[in-house]
């Protein structure tokens, strides 16, 4: 014989799972990120990492993760602004000039680098 609380909390959950399962309508579908060209935003940043026989998945897997990224308003002018840290590459900053448009201001601001930024972090604790 079948365990009676079992049927019961099968019956139970049922019309939840299936109300999980059923498709949104057409407004839940309207938001998504867009893919903004880089020619608009002025943001040219590609943490590219060059793999060698010392520096490779096997050796600082971590590097695959990436250094990351903070959003702040680094120059109090209301707008959120950008830095991206690099492995790699030089990190760059990305000051938000308004409507996604955005000056890149990593040698007036020093921020430039030659070596790899583990984590980047804006505020908080992490």
């Amino acid at each position: 014989m079948v365990n009676r609380r079992k049927i019961y909390s099968v019956v139970f959950l049922m019309p939840f799972v299936l109300y999980g399962c059923k498709t949104k309508g057409a407004a839940d579908n309207a938001f998504h990120f867009t893919l903004v060209d880089p020619g608009k935003t002025n943001i040219h940043f590609n943490n590219k990492i060059s793999e060698s026989d010392s520096v490779n998945v096997f050796t600082n897997e971590y590097m695959y993760n990436g250094s990351g990224a903070a959003i702040g308003d680094f120059n109090n002018d209301g707008l959120q602004d950008i830095f991206f840290a690099g492995s790699m590459v030089s990190s760059k900053l990305y000051i938000n000039k308004g409507d996604f448009v955005f000056e890149d201001v990593t040698d007036k601001s020093r921020a430039a680098n030659q070596y790899m930024v583990y984590r980047s972090k804006c505020g908080g604790h992490q």
